[in-house]
């Protein structure tokens, strides 16, 4: 059984160079990270002033825009992204609890230029301080502390460099091929990623750590008296920016991470390499802005996401069906009526079935382009029926057989 749906007349789309990026979208997992190719096109919309800069959605993982995205560049506190991922994860699987106290090192408070304000980048914390993990998230995400960063690792692992292997192999998990993590708060310039990997780890956090952007949301933050702005001056001044990080090195320019939402759509703009403080905003809130008026991500009508199968040989006749995971994909504005979703299923089944047992496949398709594929699977598992119920289906289905009906 085949089912196509689709809204208006299929035209072609005058965005070629649209289609090679959006072809890449896929699903990504809350648990895995299959990586999409990323797009190198000569032909974008526009060029940006930074040296790297990558445009996608989080859920879809399509690649809206891509400048020199697989350029190495120096993290510089972008690292803490992965930080603050492996801090949360911790917490989930019960290693750590956001209240626990970190004790303060020598080695983290020289971090904070000794603890005096003018300082690089810091929390300005205190040899032999006690600070919860929770209040040193909030150091690193809002006001960027290195400090805060390696006084975390050092809590987590024992010794930076132990939390510096979890990082590398963290990243190695994501799928992050081009990225080396040489410290916990990305000052080393012989560290190096790319514009195309921050995209990914922010994305990833952006789904799998959703209350964790809460760390860096805030406009400002006070400890010990000390009142800092949020280096990410775009949580300010657009409410659909939720996040993440910034970054700087003399060696690789300014950096901006930012995650945004608006209606369905949840972007993520990594900008590697600006001139300066200003110039990395603008030009992330310009590739925001630009996903946000360009592109759609759209989801199929329930009745053709949901469907049910009939079961021969179970316990009851019909089973439930559905996508394994909330079908969706990113297209540019002008094909969202061009868009078609393709139902493949089976004519029956039979039982035994397990419950999320694989059935079919669901696609999403735009002229002759398959954009992204789902699988379909039973919502609930069929139990084998008794010894006559076996044998009436069994006949039935050797007679449908015979005459072509099934």
């Amino acid at each position: 059984m085949a089912v196509s749906a689709g809204l208006g007349r299929r035209r072609p789309s005058p965005w070629r160079w649209i289609r090679a990026l959006v072809a890449v979208a896929v699903l990504w997992t809350a648990g895995a990270m299959p990586v999409p190719a990323v797009a190198q096109s000569e032909d974008r919309p526009f060029d940006v002033a930074a040296r790297a800069a990558v445009l996608l959605e989080v859920q879809t993982g399509a690649v809206l825009y891509a400048q020199n995205p697989n350029e190495a560049i120096a993290p510089a506190s972008l690292a803490k992204i992965m930080t603050m991922l492996l801090a949360l994860e911790d917490v989930d699987a019960g290693r750590a609890s956001l209240t626990d106290e970190a004790l303060v090192s020598e080695g983290a408070w020289q971090l904070a230029g000794r603890g005096r304000p003018g300082g690089v980048s810091a929390m300005f914390l205190q040899v032999g301080e006690r600070v919860t993990l929770e209040e040193l998230l909030y150091g690193i995400g809002v006001v960027s502390g290195n400090d805060a960063s390696l006084a975390l690792a050092e809590h987590l692992a024992g010794n930076e460099q132990a939390f510096v292997q979890r990082m590398n192999a963290r990243a190695a998990e994501l799928g992050m091929a081009s990225t080396h993590f040489v410290d916990s708060h990305g000052l080393s310039p012989d560290a190096y990623t790319t514009a195309a990997d921050m995209a990914r780890l922010a994305a990833y956090f952006v789904r799998t750590q959703p209350d964790g952007l809460v760390y860096s949301s805030l406009p400002e933050y006070t400890y010990a008296g000390i009142t800092q702005p949020n280096r990410n001056g775009l949580v300010v001044r657009d409410n659909r920016v939720t996040g993440l990080k910034t970054g700087y090195l003399g060696v690789a320019g300014y950096h901006l991470v930012a995650t945004a939402e608006a209606g369905e759509m949840s972007l993520v703009a990594a900008v590697l390499g600006a001139a300066s403080d200003p110039d990395r905003e603008r030009i992330a809130l310009e590739l925001l802005n630009y996903g946000f008026a360009h592109f759609r991500t759209v989801t199929p009508a329930e009745d053709l996401a949901a469907a049910s199968l009939r079961v021969y040989k179970g316990a009851v006749d019909q089973v439930a069906v559905r996508p394994a995971t909330r079908p969706r994909v990113t297209v540019p504005v002008d094909d969202v009526d061009n868009l078609r979703w393709e139902l493949a299923l089976p004519g029956h089944l039979e039982a035994p079935l397990a419950e999320g047992q694989r059935v079919g496949e669901l696609k999403a398709v735009l002229a002759d382009d398959e954009l992204a594929s789902f699988e379909v699977v039973t919502a609930a598992g069929v139990e084998r029926g008794g010894f006559f119920k076996i044998l009436f289906d069994t006949i039935r289905l050797f007679f449908a057989g015979l005459f072509g009906r099934l």
